[in-house]
C-alpha cells in the first residue's frame, strides 16, 4: 500500500492489476480484486467506467 501511496502511481486498472501483481508474487485474481474492492471502499482510489484510477486525497 505504501509503494502506491509514494512515486508513480497506476492511472488505468490495468496497470493498478499489474503492479499489484509485481508487489505480491503469488497472489490470485480473487484477491487482486479484493484489494482493489478494499481501496474503493476506503475512497483510496476511484474507478471510472472507461477504467482510469483516480486517487483520493491524502491526509
Amino acid at each position: 500500500m505504501e509503494r502506491l501511496v509514494k512515486g508513480t502511481r497506476p492511472r488505468s486498472l490495468k496497470t493498478l492489476t499489474s503492479t499489484i501483481k509485481g508487489l505480491f508474487k503469488q497472489i490470485s485474481d480473487e484477491q487482486i480484486d479484493s484489494i482493489i474492492k478494499e481501496l474503493q471502499k476506503r475512497k483510496i482510489i476511484t474507478v471510472a467506467a472507461d477504467g482510469k484510477i483516480s486517487y483520493g486525497s491524502q491526509p
